[in-house]
């Protein structure tokens, strides 16, 4: 049996609209770039198109409206 390896890809977390922080193993940062690339790690693993779309519409009109949307 393979022994267990753990590798550490960082942390990542919203604070706010239009605003992340992103610690990856080579680097830190923060703001816009960050939220966009938190936006972005967080659709990459929807495998169908469809999944993809409807999360990203959701997402936009929470965002937008303020309003979450529970479908």
């Amino acid at each position: 049996m393979k022994s267990f390896s753990y590798k550490d890809k960082g942390s990542m977390a919203i604070i706010a609209k239009f605003k992340a922080v992103v610690d990856l193993p080579k680097g830190f940062f923060k703001g816009f770039l960050a939220w966009l690339t938190w936006l972005f790690i967080h659709i990459i693993p929807l495998v169908v198109f469809g999944n993809k779309a409807k999360v990203l519409y959701n997402w936009f009109w929470s965002f937008f409206t303020n309003d979450p949307i529970y479908d």
